[in-house]
């Protein structure tokens, strides 16, 4: 066999070198123009509760780490394409903090990243690293978009169609994309979007320890049996599907509860009657059930905080937005952001905000930013329309294309909520 292997190899070694010759061709034709950039991330991260003077409550750590495959493809001077590849492992067996995913996508590979730009400003001979013109384009796809200096806010992706007038690394550059942002923090906007469950017997609770005082007084009843009956008043607003039979059931179950207790028909009645418009008053005018009461959906019982929002699950997280940003940028020495974004559709009421950033080099290694956001929509989770700012100083610079290069960064952030939108993993 040998033999024969040996003598074939013989009579069509020309062949078998013009067929080497035509792949070597083939897979440089397919690539001539991509050029790929790997990158691999180790992370620990640990997350807190709401973090109020000693209430410090440190809990599911994220350890593990991300990889990501980059590719950019020239398909004219004018037209590139872009992907990227990218997938999170975790290492202690915990979701990544911050990264919308579920313990499913763990060691999964998904499609990040994957738009196209055409380029009408000056075709230069050679490009950073062959990743493209960075100057006038047009941007259709999934692209990413980082708002303000540290990306703080927003860092994520985002699906739509942009326009770029100016470099993005050096001088003035206007920004412009509508579409969906795809890594909205959904531990605030999913609640604003589909609502809270078990609100309607948090109501209830509420609503019957708020009752006791006045069975005991109006009633007459001992601190015991108003405590009983504060029970069955839950429970009657809980079974209630209908505000307008609010009223109905409270007068029913009271009544009936009452009677039990050896009280007659028609005194039993008419002290539930009364009792039950009493709480009806209070759904009306305490400022605590009236805010529950007025987000409440009686039939499931959820509670959305924005009355006119309401998303069941299962459709489209992405939120739709527009957002606007300009910057300028004197490299080594200074960059100023203005930026701005605005929610739309059925998601409207929940972001409309604008922020500002600077970052200035003291030397070849020190570096000072700082960050200002507002949200002008008033939120009723705190009532307010909030605000976040940070600022913090950076030594050293690190860039992915330069071996060995590095920073060490020192921060201080605020941020009210409502204003963190996501991506970002800081």
């Amino acid at each position: 066999q040998k033999a024969t292997l040996d003598k074939l190899s013989s009579d069509y070694a020309g062949e078998l070198d013009t067929l080497g010759v035509r792949v070597d061709k083939l897979e440089n034709q397919v690539f001539k123009d991509t050029t790929f950039l790997y990158d691999f991330r180790a992370s620990a991260m640990p997350s807190y509760d709401n973090i109020f003077k000693d209430s410090e409550h440190d809990h599911d750590d994220s350890t593990g780490f991300r990889f990501r495959v980059n590719s950019y493809t020239k398909i004219t001077p004018r037209v590139w394409l872009y992907g990227q590849l990218e997938t999170h492992m975790s290492m202690n067996g915990k979701s990544f903090t911050g990264l919308n995913a579920t313990d499913a996508d763990d060691g999964e590979f998904k499609l990040n990243r994957f738009f196209t730009t055409y380029h009408w400003g000056d075709v230069k001979d050679h490009y950073v690293f062959n990743k493209g013109p960075t100057d006038d384009n047009i941007i259709i796809g999934r692209f990413p978009m980082r708002m303000g200096v540290t990306g703080y806010t927003y860092d994520g992706e985002f699906t739509g169609i942009g326009v770029q007038f100016g470099d993005y690394f050096k001088g003035g550059a206007l920004r412009i994309a509508t579409g969906r942002a795809n890594n909205i923090n959904y531990d605030y906007t999913g609640p604003m979007m589909h609502g809270v469950a078990g609100m309607k017997a948090a109501a209830a609770q509420l609503a019957g320890t708020l009752a006791k005082p006045q069975l005991m007084t109006q009633a007459g009843m001992s601190a015991a049996q108003a405590d009983a009956l504060s029970k069955v008043i839950a429970g009657s607003i809980n079974r209630t599907t209908n505000m307008n039979d609010l009223g109905k059931n409270i007068t029913t179950d009271v009544s009936t509860a009452l009677k039990s207790t050896g009280l007659s028909d028609p005194i039993a009645t008419g002290t539930a009657s009364q009792i039950a418009s009493t709480l009806v008053s209070q759904f009306q005018t305490s400022e605590r059930l009236q805010t529950l009461a007025n987000g409440l959906d009686w039939s499931n019982g959820r509670y959305y905080p924005m009355s006119n929002v309401h998303m069941p699950w299962g459709e489209d997280e992405d939120v739709p937005a527009t957002f606007i940003s300009y910057k300028f940028v004197a490299p080594k020495q200074y960059e100023f952001h203005l930026y701005g974004a605005k929610v739309n559709g059925p998601v409207d009421p929940i972001v409309k905000a604008w922020g500002g950033a600077l970052s200035y080099n003291i030397n070849d290694h020190l570096s000072i930013h700082g960050e200002y956001l507002k949200n002008m929509r008033r939120l009723p989770l705190n009532n307010e329309k909030p605000h976040s700012f940070n600022f913090g100083i950076t030594f050293g610079d690190v860039d992915i294309l330069k071996p060995h290069s590095y920073a060490f960064t020192l921060d201080h952030v605020y941020s009210q909520a409502g204003t963190y939108f996501g991506g970002s993993s800081s």
